[in-house]
Formats: structure tokens, C-alpha cells, sequence
């Protein structure tokens, strides 16, 4: 994937409201929670170190990065398969059905919610991603970057062609 460009990417911190104070790492689960009801976005709460898995999936999504690791919940059960049409192999209507689920929990996340969440929990994700290794106030960037590559990703349109190299497809 292409990086983000660098111009427009730095969206203006949500502003403080003074009604909610600065939220603590022990809230965050909870404030997350508001964001969705579906079990696939619950289960990606749960375990140690949400605010660290939380800043490596904003700064690999960012980068063009695959946050992977840090979903690992959301590996699909079924094998990648390809059917041929004519003289091409292309990836297979239930390739793309095994992410179904994940699909229905992005789509049930209330995205007012997630900002709430985010303002709450800032300072203390803020340091998460400092903790990475990444400068101060780069957090906000990061996050305009990774919002934007999600609302800029292509949608497939028509069958994607693969080729078989070594036992995998590209």
C-alpha cells in the first residue's frame, strides 16, 4: 500500500470537555464498551495492555502496517480459496465471506462513542504510544492517518486476479 500523504493529516484534537474528566487505563474497557454490543468487537477488549494493543493498531494502520498480531482474534476459520474463470484464478466468493463477522462489528461500532472514548482516554493513550517509542503529539497524527487510509481503501468491484507462487497467491 501506498503511505499517507503527509498533507491534511493532522486532524485537530478533540476539543476537552470539562464535563468528562480525563478517563484512567482501568475505564478504558469500559468506555470502549459503549462503542458496540457485537461479541467480535467485545472479545478485541478484552486481555492485558488494551491502551498499548490499541496505539500499535493505530500506528499500523497508519503506516499500512497489518495490525495482525494485535487482531489475532480475527483470523478467519476457513481457508483463503480461488476459483478459475477462464484462463484466470481469482479469489473466491468465500474468501471474501470468511470476514462477514468482522465486517458486522466495524459496522456496529457507534462512532460518537469511540471519539467520547477517545478524548477520555487521550492522555493516558497518548502515553501508550509514547511508551512505543513515538514522539509526543504524535498520537493525534497518527490516528488522522489511520482514519483516512480506512476511508480510502479501494472496494473491489470486480473478481481480483491471483497467481500461485510458491504454495501462495498473490
Amino acid at each position: 500500500p501506498q503511505p499517507a500523504p503527509e498533507a491534511a493529516q493532522a486532524a485537530p484534537a478533540l476539543a476537552p470537555n470539562p464535563s468528562e474528566p480525563p478517563a484512567t487505563a482501568a475505564e478504558a474497557p469500559a468506555l470502549l464498551e459503549r462503542a458496540s454490543q457485537h461479541p467480535l468487537f467485545r472479545k478485541g477488549l478484552q486481555g492485558a495492555d488494551l491502551l498499548r494493543r490499541c496505539a500499535v493498531l493505530i500506528e499500523n494502520i497508519a503506516e499500512g502496517t497489518s495490525p495482525r498480531r494485535e487482531l489475532g482474534f480475527l483470523d478467519p476459520r476457513a481457508p483463503f480459496s480461488v476459483v478459475r474463470r477462464g484462463d484466470l484464478l481469482v479469489i473466491a466468493a468465500d474468501s471474501y465471506a470468511r470476514y462477514d463477522d468482522v465486517g458486522d462489528a466495524v459496522g456496529s461500532v457507534d462512532a460518537r462513542a469511540v471519539a467520547i472514548a477517545y478524548r477520555r482516554l487521550h492522555g493516558v493513550l497518548d502515553a501508550a504510544y509514547r511508551a512505543l517509542g513515538f514522539p509526543a503529539g504524535g498520537l493525534d497524527r497518527a490516528a488522522a492517518r489511520a482514519l483516512r487510509r480506512v476511508a480510502d481503501a479501494p472496494v473491489a468491484a470486480e473478481d481480483v486476479a491471483v497467481v500461485q507462487q510458491e504454495g501462495l497467491f498473490a
